[in-house]
């Protein structure tokens, strides 16, 4: 199987086009792969100019309201101990943003994490997202689901696009996101299994529309 584990380019050529007139762009968490026209950074390692060291689950922003023309984050929010809090920061000091994390799809997969054992996904990640009716949703990557039956989506992970899940906002006051909560959204022996399963579906529906925004814009700007 190929993996796609860095950004997909046509989808960065299609952001960087989109926010190309911007001043002020905020990235969290750019790792190898900055994004290529941010302007300043949030990272609890790396130093530099308009760098920002801070623990983003248990430290709030150092910034305005508003403040970012666009806020731009990817595979970070899987990793947070909080990212409902996180989101709300984000959402809170760009006036536009994007939000990539795994899809659901590669985070049920089994042999997609490098030489590890294996398990489903990416062992160290902490959280599944999906979207419902435009509103980002959570629910934790408990140990469980290793031992569910989930039907084997490996053949849809060939196209690049099924192993992301994107979110995109370009008006703060709809931007939403909600983490479901055991006990109070569902029963982890009765309903985890299938929360997952429509998860995946969400997420493909998901993927693949955007793709056809990604691919459409390509072909505007051509045209």
């Amino acid at each position: 199987m190929i993996k796609y584990g860095g950004p997909i380019q046509v989808v960065i050529k299609y952001l960087v086009l989109l926010n190309k007139n911007n001043k002020k762009i905020l990235e969290i968490g750019p790792g190898v792969t900055p994004f290529p026209i941010a302007t300043h950074f949030i990272d609890h390692s790396i130093t530099g100019p308009n760098v920002v060291n801070l623990d983003i689950c248990n430290e709030k922003l150092p910034f305005s309201d508003n403040e970012f023309d666009f806020v731009y984050a990817r595979h970070v929010l899987e990793d947070v101990q909080n990212p409902i809090a996180a989101f709300k920061e984000l959402v809170r000091v760009g006036k536009k943003g994007y939000i990539e994390t795994p899809s659901v799809i590669a985070e049920v997969t089994r042999h997609i994490d490098g030489s590890s054992p294996p398990w489903r996904g990416y062992i160290h990640h902490r959280y599944l997202f999906w979207n419902v009716e435009n509103e980002l949703v959570c629910i934790p990557k408990y140990p469980f689901i290793e031992f569910i039956d989930i039907p084997d989506v490996t053949k849809l992970l060939l196209d690049p696009f099924n192993w992301n899940h994107y979110y995109q906002w370009d008006c703060q006051s709809q931007a939403s996101a909600k983490e479901l909560k055991h006990d109070i959204d569902y029963n982890i022996s009765v309903n985890y299994k299938h929360i997952i399963c429509q998860a995946v579906l969400a997420a493909q529906k998901t993927s693949q529309e955007f793709k056809n925004k990604v691919i459409e814009g390509g072909k505007n700007r051509r045209d």
